[in-house]
């Protein structure tokens, strides 16, 4: 069979093809970089869209968790802390009140206790900085410039000391010398001076009662009523867990006995964001 060698020919017609549908070419590649631009700009943009909203989420309440569980007890706690469902369980508790300072003598700002995990781990996200350390002493305090400020106390910084009285949960106004161990600032209750767990345990104060909440910290409502309880927020599609929903009143069968309460907290953070 004799060769027949077309290739001349075959570019000549695709060149003639090429120049003659001069717009039919360009409406099809435009319209391939318009798809490639728009499915990008959809990718971006949801992408950017639950990053900022998880920013957003993690601002507003002050860490990373994903539910709440008010007036717990020793037993609830120690199922929290094994159930394989819960990455960690943090627990941040009021301490007490400070009502004066040697600045001024009508200040309202809690006294709390952030135990580690709730400090080194669900809150950090929501710092900006800390200079110094969190609290160990009895009668040191982890504090803002904000708060310092409302408490009469500008001007203050880690290792100055200052006199203020406090109201502890035995109804007893205390006066005592406090020293700044640290410094923060960023998002959460920066009018609330974090204390000690030394602090805590001799506060008066327990986790599983129930008490007025935190200044600067949500309340739950349950039928017009302040309530506490767990809640879990729900993204699209995800069926509801065996918590205790805000406006709901369901209780877990896993965690029975929880009360209406409003003093301290356990901040949940589950394996899955939600």
């Amino acid at each position: 069979m004799l060769a027949n060698n077309n290739r001349k020919v075959i570019d000549r017609m695709a060149k003639s093809a090429v120049k003659n549908q001069k717009g039919k070419n360009l409406i099809l590649f435009f319209s391939v970089v318009l798809a490639s631009f728009m499915l990008f700009s959809i990718f971006t943009v949801g992408i950017t869209y639950f990053k900022m909203n998880r920013l957003q989420n993690i601002r507003l309440n002050g860490g990373v968790y994903d539910a709440v569980m008010y007036g717990i007890t020793e037993e609830q706690l120690e199922k929290c802390e094994a159930d394989p469902d819960i990455d960690r369980a943090g627990i941040i508790a009021m301490s007490g009140y400070i009502e004066s300072t040697e600045g001024d003598d009508t200040v309202d700002a809690s006294c709390i206790w952030a135990d580690p995990v709730s400090w080194d781990e669900i809150m950090a996200p929501a710092r900006d900085w800390v200079k110094g350390e969190y609290p160990q002493s009895e009668n040191e305090v982890m504090v803002t410039a904000e708060g310092l400020e409302k408490a009469g106390l500008k001007g203050l910084t880690v290792g100055d000391s200052f006199s203020a009285g406090y109201r502890d949960g035995e109804g007893r106004l205390i006066q005592k010398e406090f020293t700044i161990s640290g410094m923060w600032d960023g998002y959460g209750t920066k009018s609330a001076f974090y204390v000690s767990e030394e602090f805590y345990r001799q506060s008066g104060y327990d986790i599983s009662e129930v008490r007025k909440i935190p200044d600067g910290f949500r309340e739950m409502d349950h039928d017009g009523k302040r309530a506490g309880g767990i809640y879990r927020e729900h993204g699209p599609g995800k069926a509801a867990g065996n918590l205790f929903h805000r406006g709901y009143g369901v209780l877990s069968p896993d965690l029975s006995g929880i009360v209406w309460s409003d003093l301290c907290y356990l901040p949940l953070r589950l394996p899955c964001d939600l």
